[in-house]
């Protein structure tokens, strides 16, 4: 693909009859595992590189290194940065079913609040009439009555 819009292509021969070989050898690399896909456009190859997103708490390192991208180009991992993926790892207390309590143990009128908030980002008043437990459902907030 051309670099500057409107991106035409030009095609490629990047790794032809070796993407099978290009996927190991970025496994091998990188330890993650890519999607690829050839694509043709008039003739002209397009070997397209699908990524996943890094693992949630874990560090992609290329030779030995954290890198990230900053606009075009590929840098060493700030510490701070280092350190908020490696906090992702901490459990999420807000994920956890609290035994014992009922949803008569919450605020109603923080629930209305709440109902009231999402109405107006969602742009749907009526979901301010949904039942409490019908909404706390729908927001994963509510699982078996817990």
């Amino acid at each position: 693909m051309v670099d500057h819009m409107p991106h035409a292509v030009v095609g490629s021969d990047f790794a032809e009859k070796e993407v099978g070989e290009l996927t190991d050898e970025i496994y091998e690399r990188l330890g993650i595992r890519i999607e690829t896909t050839e694509l043709y456009e008039d003739g002209k190859r397009v070997l397209v590189l699908s990524v996943p997103s890094r693992p949630v708490g874990r560090l992609l390192r290329f030779e030995g290194v954290p890198l990230m991208r900053t606009g075009e180009s590929l840098r060493a991992m700030s510490d701070v940065d280092i350190f908020r993926i490696l906090s992702e790892q901490e459990p999420d207390f807000s994920a956890k079913i609290c035994e014992g309590l009922t949803i008569e143990d919450l605020d109603k009128e923080a629930i209305a609040e709440m109902k009231t908030q999402y109405a107006r980002k969602q742009e749907n008043p009526l979901f301010q009439n949904y039942p409490d437990e019908q909404v706390l459902s729908d927001l994963d907030l509510l699982k078996d009555g817990k």
